[in-house]
């Protein structure tokens, strides 16, 4: 954990070196966590920061190097996905944003193309019914569900249609958070990235959307460290003003416990003041999360 620790914070500027140079079985060791948790990209960072001669093992910085330029291909790729699926929905007369992904990286991160990306989530502005009966007529529509469908856009590529951005299991929380995406609904559809000739929201959106998205993973498959990296981004681009509205809506929406343990965990991993989160830290919470 001590070495994991030390190369996030390598990577994101907080240190400059390891405290104790890894070994070569360590280098292993963490270029596999870094594998696992889907942030090899980002934490090579680490590598052009840290003295040669910490680099103990030369086969693994090589690997680490191969898949970081592995993964700025593919972000390359993702980005050109992105305006391709904001033409096509644009063309049946659907405006949209983009969830997480290179629209987050693009907007928040320092190098976009490093942040490593999954499926492409896209939310789509209109009904529910009508969404889905518009795709069908032009697109494979598959595994529709409450919040979202998957629509074969185009050969290869599979798009993850949002109705709305993520539910909660809580009817009352959902009916809160709904409401809540409702009143951003006109401003997140606007939200153009710097740069790109796409949608994507802002941080004070994030904020609300991604911490029920990691509640979410948090009760089904688990919560990675790409998760967190995605807020620690977000918190470092919102005022003190957004983080206190955050904090009211996270409170409101019974967010403010999970928001304590991440809060634990991004001060734990990635050196973030207590002044600087949303919520105040739940040590005994959050170590739950970092042992496991």
């Amino acid at each position: 954990m001590k070495l994991l620790r030390e190369l996030i914070q390598i990577s994101i500027g907080k240190l400059d070196r390891f405290s104790t140079p890894p070994s070569e079985s360590e280098w292993k060791r963490l270029y596999a966590e870094a594998c696992k948790q889907a942030i090899l990209g980002v934490t090579y960072r680490a590598l052009e920061t840290v003295p040669a001669e910490q680099l103990t093992n030369p086969d693994i910085v090589a690997k680490w190097r191969d898949k970081k330029e592995k993964i700025a291909i593919m972000g390359e790729v993702y980005e050109d996905h992105n305006r391709r699926v904001a033409r096509a929905l644009g063309a049946l007369g659907f405006r949209c944003t983009f969830l997480k992904g290179e629209g987050l990286a693009f907007r928040f991160y320092p190098d976009p193309l490093l942040r490593q990306c999954g499926d492409i989530d896209v939310w789509v502005d209109g009904g529910r019914k009508e969404i889905i009966r518009t795709l069908r007529q032009h697109y494979s529509v598959r595994e529709i569900y409450y919040h979202e469908c998957k629509a074969g856009l185009f050969p290869h590529m599979t798009v993850e249609v949002h109705f709305i951005p993520v539910r909660m299991y809580s009817p009352l929380s959902n009916r809160r958070l709904q409401n809540y995406f409702n009143a951003y609904k006109e401003e997140a559809m606007s939200a153009e990235v710097p740069g790109r000739s796409y949608q994507a929201p802002d941080a004070a959106f994030n904020a609300i959307y991604l911490m029920a998205h990691i509640l979410r993973h948090a009760l089904n498959d688990g919560v990675g460290l790409r998760h967190i990296w995605d807020y620690y981004y977000i918190l470092k681009a919102m005022s003190r003003e957004e983080k206190e509205e955050a904090r009211k809506q996270l409170h409101r929406l019974g967010l403010e416990g999970i928001a304590a343990e991440i809060g634990y965990i991004l001060s734990t991993l990635f050196c973030v003041n207590e002044d600087e989160l949303i919520c105040p830290p739940s040590r005994r919470r959050g170590n739950k999360w970092l042992t496991e």
